[in-house]
């Protein structure tokens, strides 16, 4: 619930503030994510395989949502 109130502040601030890329490992990312949906991934019996990742310049909240709505 704490990272959607986040996600819906961040959103908010996208007309106001400046947008800010940062030199990213995706694999930290994506582990992130993995943690997060750790509870649904068990419970769906789901095998998530993460092969070698690039580090990108990345806006950080907005690539976590795109890997949490794969």
């Amino acid at each position: 619930m704490q990272n959607l109130i986040t996600d819906v502040l961040n959103y908010s601030r996208l007309q106001t503030s400046k947008i800010v890329f940062t030199k990213t490992d995706l694999t930290i990312i994506t582990n992130e994510v993995v943690d997060e949906l750790a509870e649904l991934i068990n419970d769906t019996n789901t095998t998530i395989e993460i092969g070698s990742l690039p580090t990108l310049n990345i806006i950080q909240n907005q690539f976590s949502q795109l890997l949490s709505n794969l």
